[in-house]
């Protein structure tokens, strides 16, 4: 399969989960693996030795997709070479992004949930840098072998547009990235596919969201434009799975289990799967994993055994769901919205959508309303 081929098949609403510890023993789990993508990050990338396999199964037969690693490089304060970022993206990978320097400002320091606020007074100070770092990388770019995607940031129309038009003139991205924060705002949610929509752009992905309700509201408003595909990873499964956590969806609600912490040695699999196997329908993705694992009869050999078991389960558990909304019809989308969440007015968010201009509204009034 050509690149080209993997682009124009890639599907319209896509999940891509992010790369977890099980690709260390990518031979020992590679038969669990049914999902055709993943997300890495590039300084993860520079920092890591990764089975090559791994990347080359991937790509060769979906969509590996390379985050620049501009968040690392502005939470952690490293340096990272967008040459030698370059170099290793079109190694590992199909799809790729540009080395960015997001314009905010941390309040804290607590990971995954980094408070951060716009840094409008040195918003023109990190366009530049992002200018200049793509400038270098696209002097390494083969193009007959990897997708180059541009990142947008900004708050509003405004900064967003400034943004855009300033990386556009270096190239003409087919593909971008946005990460509108807080990420779990519906309201932001619909402005950023609203602002992506009247740049013309037709691919868009968003950069670290999860949450039932930014996949339901998405699928709906995306259904409201013409031709734009979405990607969006989430660090959801492997953050679940990192606590010993694991879910399954039913009826549209989420239900989460804790695994108690004991030893990898008094750990039974099937007293796992006992506890959801009363959720999981037959010729899912999660029971096709669990039938594996079990008829294997896998064996734990280490405390991350299970983390690794749990965020295949997570994993496989979110992907039936967008599969499941996916086939839903816009009227039945509309239904489970307003029966779900029936403090938020889809009626008021349609007409704001509607709009030929949606930067006029004020989002306090609009919160109000909601």
């Amino acid at each position: 399969m050509t690149l080209e081929e993997i682009w124009v098949r890639k599907p319209d609403f896509l999940y891509v989960p992010v790369v977890y510890s099980f690709v260390s023993e990518y031979d020992r789990w590679r038969k669990y693996i049914y999902s055709n993508s993943f997300l890495v990050s590039g300084y993860t990338l520079m920092n890591n030795k990764y089975p090559v396999d791994f990347f080359h199964d991937i790509k060769k037969n979906g969509y590996m997709i390379g985050d620049s690693g501009g968040f690392q490089k502005f939470s952690l304060g490293v340096n990272i070479n967008p040459k030698k970022l370059m170099k290793i993206l079109q190694k590992y990978c199909n799809i790729g992004f540009i080395l960015d320097t997001p314009p905010n400002i941390k309040l804290n320091d607590n990971m995954p949930a980094m408070r951060l606020q716009f840094d409008k007074k040195n918003f023109d100070l990190y366009l530049q840098e992002t200018i200049d770092m793509t400038k270098k990388m696209l002097e390494l770019y083969d193009e007959s072998n990897f997708i180059l995607g541009g990142v947008i940031h900004g708050v509003g129309y405004d900064t967003m547009r400034r943004w855009y038009d300033a990386v556009k003139e270096l190239y003409d991205f087919k593909f971008w990235g946005v990460a509108p924060k807080p990420s779990d705002d519906i309201f932001l949610v619909i402005k950023t596919l609203k602002y992506v929509d009247k740049f013309g752009i037709k691919d868009v992905h968003f950069l670290a969201f999860s949450g039932m309700r930014f996949l339901l509201f998405a699928r709906y408003f995306q259904n409201k434009l013409k031709d734009i595909r979405i990607s969006f990873d989430s660090t959801a499964p492997f953050g679940k799975a990192s606590i010993r956590q694991y879910y399954v969806f039913k009826d549209f609600n989420i239900i989460t289990f804790d695994w108690k912490r004991i030893s990898y040695k008094d750990t039974n699999l099937v007293d796992i799967f006992n506890k959801i196997k009363r959720y999981v329908e037959k010729g899912t993705l999660l029971y096709k994993f669990w039938q594996d694992i079990l008829n294997d009869q896998f064996k734990l050999e280490k405390e991350s055994d299970i983390s690794n078991v749990l965020y295949f389960n997570n994993l496989y558990a979110l992907q039936d769901f967008i599969k499941m909304i996916v086939q839903m019809s816009q009227e039945d989308l509309r239904d489970i919205i307003k029966v779900k969440y029936r403090n938020m007015n889809l009626n008021t968010l349609e007409s704001i959508f509607d709009k030929d201009d949606i930067s006029l509204y004020n989002r306090r009034v609009v919160r109000r309303e909601l």
